[in-house]
């Protein structure tokens, strides 16, 4: 009897075992698994330890529920300007619902990818090609407001599409580097035309303040010597109006500028060399004087010309007290008779 019932308590044994060992099942953190029950969806395995029913109880396969990456097949796409693109692209989802995800739909990922590849054709097929490259966000926020309409019922969420790479035709992709380089060309030229245009702005408003400036400057060093020649003149009216012989300096005076003038023009660049015959000269003076003397109160008519004292040297003095020294009239010599002209 002792063998028998060995055998039969290790017959016992090995049977609790193994369904113990049948009905214990441990998931992973990020996965999900989902059991049937004499072929009906029965319940979803959490992660962690759960235990099911050996024979009666049927486990699919595990799932993932984290955030997984699935590249799409290149597309070719048709722009609006009838030229023809491939389009890669990848996108991001994760499992929201395994039921859902297992019945609703036959291979969902394959579904999923199915269902972007048309929504890129579509939305490359409302550009043309030069907003293609530019638009690659407004394609993936498109694709996306077109998924969320579909994807929610499979249990299924796509998080974000993003374009990688969008490809050309050799021809095109030259057409498209020859119309880049045109339009730098034409930014430069227009940027080179704008800079010329300013500077020469520039340049012509700095010569229109630097001349404003130049004739305000001189305006004022004319209006000073205008004013400081007044101050002088009234000075010399005043101290003349003083003296006893205001008459004799006031004809003195003009002589003088008479030769400052003569001098003024010797010294000119420009001016012609004008020979005059120092002996001809006190009679002009006396002229002058005799000018200056005919407005003044003071004037004696039969003055004669030769009162006014003149030397051979072209000097003359004043005969008063006050006014002695004498006053070089042009510093020219007589001339010999040859020289006269």
């Amino acid at each position: 009897m002792e063998p028998i019932l060995i055998g039969t308590l290790s017959i016992f044994v090995l049977l609790t075992g193994g369904y113990l060992s049948q009905s214990v099942k441990i998931i992973g953190p990020d996965k999900q698994a989902l059991v049937e029950r004499l072929g009906r969806r029965h319940k979803i395995l959490k992660p962690g330890v759960n235990f099911i029913v050996p024979i009666v109880d049927q486990m699919k396969p595990e799932r993932t529920i984290a955030e997984i990456t699935t590249d799409i097949d290149p597309q070719s796409c048709i722009t609006t300007d009838n030229v023809q693109i491939e389009v890669d692209a990848v996108y991001y989802s994760y499992i929201t619902d395994l039921g859902k995800a297992t019945y609703d739909v036959t291979n969902v990922d394959k579904a999923v990818s199915d269902l972007i590849k048309g929504a890129i054709r579509s939305e490359v097929g409302k550009l043309d090609l030069d907003h293609t490259s530019s638009s690659r966000s407004h394609i993936s926020d498109s694709i996306l407001s077109e998924l969320d309409k579909v994807t929610g019922q499979w249990g299924i969420k796509v998080t974000r599409v993003e374009i990688q790479d969008i490809k050309f035709q050799d021809t095109v992709r030259l057409s498209m580097e020859k119309q880049v380089s045109a339009e730098r060309e034409r930014r430069a030229i227009i940027l080179q035309s704008e800079g010329e245009m300013k500077s020469k702005v520039n340049r012509a408003e700095g010569d229109t303040t630097s001349e404003i400036m130049r004739a305000e400057a001189a305006k004022k060093i004319q209006l000073l010597q205008a004013e400081a020649y007044t101050q002088a003149i009234e000075h010399i009216a005043a101290t003349l109006a003083k003296g006893e012989n205001h008459q004799k300096a006031m004809q003195f005076l003009l002589a003088n500028n008479y030769m400052e003038m003569g001098k003024t023009i010797g010294e000119s660049p420009s001016s012609k060399v004008l020979f005059m015959d120092p002996n001809s000269v006190p009679g002009m003076v006396q002229s002058l004087l005799s000018m200056a003397g005919q407005n003044t109160p003071d004037s004696n008519p039969s003055q004669q010309p030769n009162q006014l004292p003149y030397s051979a040297s072209g000097k003359v003095s004043l005969p008063t007290e006050k006014y002695t020294k004498p006053i070089d009239i042009i510093g020219l010599t007589a001339p010999d008779d040859k020289d006269r002209v």
